[in-house]
C-alpha cells in the first residue's frame, strides 16, 4: 500500500460527499445518471424514475490485475496512478474549477478495469510520454496524467497546439472541482 491510496482514497470520498450533498441540496436525492442495462447494477441505488434516471453510488474497487496492465503495455505505472484507478469506479465526476466545466472520465464501467486503463493508454498516441487520457475540461481541451513525471497535461486538438503542462495536479483538480 503506497502514501497515495490513503490520499486517493479521502479525495474521491470528499468528491462523492460533495457531490451527494450538492444534489440533495438541489433536488431533494442523491446523484442520478440514465439507467443503462449494460452498466453493472451495484452502481444503481433506486429503481430508474419516469425520465429512466437512477440514483447511484460509486464501488470501490477491490482488486486491479496490474500485471495484466503494466505486461500490455510494457511499462511499470506509478503509485500515483495505480491509487487513481485503483479506488472507485463511477459514473460520474464533474464540476467546476475557476468557472471551467471539468469531467473526469469513469473507467471500467461497462468492460473490464483492466481492459479499459490499458485502452485509454494506446488512445491517446502520446505514448512516448507514457500519458493517459483522464478527462476533459469544457469539452475541448483533454487532460492527460503523466506516468513518467506525475505531472498533468492539457491538449486542445481543435487549437492545433503541442501538449502543455497543465496547472493543477491530479490531486489539485479531485481537491478544486465542485460536487456538480
Amino acid at each position: 500500500m503506497s502514501k497515495f491510496d490513503n490520499e486517493y482514497k479521502k479525495l474521491f470520498d470528499d468528491y462523492f460527499n460533495r457531490q451527494e450533498k450538492s444534489y440533495i441540496e438541489v433536488f431533494g436525492y442523491g446523484p442520478t445518471m440514465p439507467y443503462d442495462e449494460n452498466i453493472d447494477s451495484e452502481f444503481y441505488t433506486s429503481k430508474p424514475n419516469d425520465d429512466n434516471e437512477a440514483e447511484w453510488k460509486p464501488i470501490k474497487i477491490s482488486n486491479v490485475n496490474w500485471d495484466k496492465i503494466e505486461n500490455s503495455l510494457g511499462i511499470v505505472l506509478n503509485d500515483e496512478i495505480k491509487a487513481f484507478y485503483g479506488t472507485y469506479k463511477f459514473l460520474e465526476l464533474s464540476g467546476k474549477i475557476d468557472n471551467y466545466e471539468y469531467n473526469i472520465l469513469n473507467f471500467g464501467v461497462d468492460c473490464e478495469l483492466e481492459d479499459d486503463i490499458i485502452n485509454r493508454y494506446y488512445k491517446n498516441g502520446f505514448q512516448e510520454l507514457q500519458l493517459f487520457y483522464i478527462g476533459y475540461i469544457e469539452s475541448e481541451t483533454k487532460l492527460f496524467y503523466s506516468n513518467v513525471n506525475k505531472k498533468m497535461y492539457k491538449h486542445d486538438e481543435d487549437l492545433d497546439v503541442d501538449i502543455e503542462e497543465f496547472e493543477y495536479s491530479l490531486s489539485e483538480i479531485l481537491k478544486k472541482i465542485s460536487g456538480f
